[in-house]
């Protein structure tokens, strides 16, 4: 019950792959078809289907489910980084394994107490020595830069604040009233452009309309004049060919009032409030810029100073406080791994002692009663997961132990890291929630995960490669107490990638082929629906298997010599795909094998 993609719909037609056998025939095996094509066709007439390879339809329980491989990991694990700029070595370091209990938590939106943080354990803890030194000449730096800001903004603190309002109020309207005349006359996308746009659009609808009208009232017309219609329909006819030519005259009418009157008034309107603003705007800055200019510049960098220094100190500062790391939440500690490939200085196991650097993974922190497993569902078989489906998993370091869970989650979109190795595959991620157990998994388990698709009860089955599809149905091929293959259109339902329910058209006992025949042009060709499809205007089924090289005539031939024999099946095979040559190579084989008698003839 695997999930590998070869169901129903990736089915390969059985000639598809070149293997060795097709490329010795494409090399130099083709006299050797040649050859062997008169037995093939004059000496095989008798082929038995009762020597065909068949099976039982039968009914019974008929489970359907996905099987993939995957990893075990904790459903919600929390990640520990060192936050400290540079390298830091590490002066404390909690034990892998340990357990974080509910009152060393600190969670990381609550503001604690240096009391509270004093009552809690940290998980790691960071040398903080030259974080504290450089504190201490940072903090005299940012007292004297607030010094100098304090007296600056004494001595223009009046001034500056009435300059820099009047300043930016006459700013704000120039500016508005430029881009109020920008977006009315803008020439693309202006309000006068598509004011007149609109003008113009109404003038041509009304146009349509009343063409429109007058063709309808011209057909009324004639078909009043004839009896077709009544004159009321005629009279409404009539009343919307008039409303159409009033919506025409008053649309010109509205394009002639916006050109003529409607725009020039706004123009004007719009220039005059951008001048005033520009003389505004000049009358505030000849007025503000001999008080406090000069203070302004001050002011301005006696800020910048201050900002700069109080931004280091801050962080110099939290840089201190983050040496001492505490659990975000309780659970059960696990050190990072070394060989995530980020950890360039150093293959060696996390220690106290050990230098770290910023953003480097510390320890995971999780809850084992909390796993999940993770597994890729091909594309194929996406449609009938669905989220709360139940699944079976088992690991291999629990032999024999069967943990219980569901589909949590399905991807929206393939997982890119497997169309990096192979950019045909796509794959969907699969998460998959695993039920509380006592058995206690770990993170990084490999396990095999078995997602239960269905279970069908009483269900008629047969194997999956006896289907194939003709005219766009599903058949399978039925044995006769005769021998007869005859074919039979059946409705399918799921399989299992072993066996397909058969909802109707079969009956239980019956015997199908599990070789159905392909036609020749069906080599090498992809799948065509859920089963391999042969054309709507092919031969009997029996008649197709026998014959591979399509209407030559069985008669004919038997009346031509052999050189002209030679010619014709030389022409016929000479643009066979070497795939086709081993097809009908291993029929003539089989052929041979069961009349010995006839093989010997041919081959005089």
């Amino acid at each position: 019950m695997s999930s590998h993609p070869n169901n129903l719909q990736h089915r390969q037609p059985r000639a598809a792959v070149l293997t060795s056998t097709a490329l010795w025939l494409s090399l130099g095996g083709a006299a050797l078809v040649v050859a062997s094509l008169a037995f093939y066709l004059l000496g095989n007439e008798n082929d038995p289907a009762s020597n065909k390879a068949t099976a039982v339809a039968r009914r019974g329980s008929m489970t359907i489910s996905i099987v993939e491989s995957g990893t075990i990991q904790a459903r919600n694990p929390v990640t520990v980084r060192s936050a400290i700029a540079g390298r830091v070595a590490i002066i404390e370091l909690i034990e892998e394994g340990s357990i974080i209990k509910e009152e060393d938590v600190v969670l990381p939106d609550v503001q604690y107490t240096e009391e509270e943080l004093a009552q809690k354990t940290p998980i790691v803890v960071l040398d903080s020595s030259q974080l504290e030194d450089a504190e201490v000449q940072q903090d005299i730096s940012v007292q004297n830069a607030h010094a100098a800001l304090i007296q600056a903004q004494a001595s223009l603190e009046v001034t500056i604040n009435q300059a820099e309002s009047d300043k930016e109020e006459a700013e704000l309207k120039l500016e508005l009233a430029k881009l109020d005349l920008e977006k009315y006359a803008a020439e693309d996308a202006g309000e006068y452009a598509n004011a007149l746009n609109d003008a113009e659009t109404a003038i041509t609808v009304a146009k349509k309309e009343l063409e429109q009208a007058s063709d309808t009232l011209g057909w009324s017309e004639k078909l009043a004049a004839k009896g077709y219609i009544t004159k009321n329909e005629l009279r409404a006819d009539k009343l919307s060919y008039d409303k159409s030519v009033i919506a025409l005259k008053k649309a010109e009418n509205s394009l002639k009032l916006l050109q003529k009157y409607t725009h020039n008034r706004t123009m004007k309107e719009l220039k005059n409030g951008v001048t005033q603003a520009e003389r505004a705007l000049v009358r505030t800055r000849t007025k503000a810029e001999a008080d406090v200019v000069q203070a302004r510049a001050t002011l301005r960098a006696s800020q910048r100073e201050y900002d700069e220094l109080k931004k280091k100190y801050e962080f110099t500062v939290s840089q201190k406080d983050k040496c001492k790391i505490y659990a975000p939440r309780t659970g059960r500690v696990v050190y990072a791994d070394a060989d995530s490939g980020s950890r360039w200085h150093s293959d060696e196991p996390l220690t106290e002692g050990s230098e770290v650097y910023e953003r480097q993974a510390l320890v995971h922190i999780s809850d084992d009663k909390e796993m999940k497993a993770t597994v890729k569902i091909h594309e194929s078989m996406r449609t009938r997961v669905r989220v709360d489906m139940p699944v079976q998993i088992q690991s291999v370091e629990f032999p024999g132990v069967v943990f219980t869970g569901k589909v949590a989650e399905i991807a929206d979109s393939p997982d890119q890291q497997s169309r990096w190795s192979n950019r045909d595959l796509r794959v969907y991620r699969t998460e998959i929630h695993i039920d509380p157990s006592n058995v206690k998994l770990r993170s990084g388990m490999s396990c095999r995960a078995e997602i239960l698709v269905a279970v069908l009860e009483d269900a008629l089955s047969v194997p999956l490669q006896s289907l194939v599809r003709l005219d766009g149905q599903p058949h399978v091929y039925v044995i006769g107490s005769n021998g007869k293959e005859t074919a039979l259109a059946v409705e399918v339902g799921l399989d299992n990638n072993r066996r397909v329910h058969v909802r109707s058209g079969l009956k239980e006992g019956e015997r199908v082929l599990l070789n159905p025949p392909l036609p020749p042009d069906a080599i090498g060709q992809p799948p065509r629906g859920n089963v391999p499809e042969l054309p709507a205007t092919q031969a009997k089924p029996k008649e197709q298997a026998d014959n591979p090289l399509g209407n030559l005539d069985r008669e004919k031939i038997m009346q031509m010599t052999a050189e002209q024999r030679r010619k014709l099946f030389e022409q016929h095979t000479k643009n066979m795909t070497p795939e086709q040559r081993k097809v009908l190579l291993e029929r003539i084989q089989r052929g041979r094998n069961q009349h010995p008698n006839n093989s010997q003839s041919s081959g005089r």
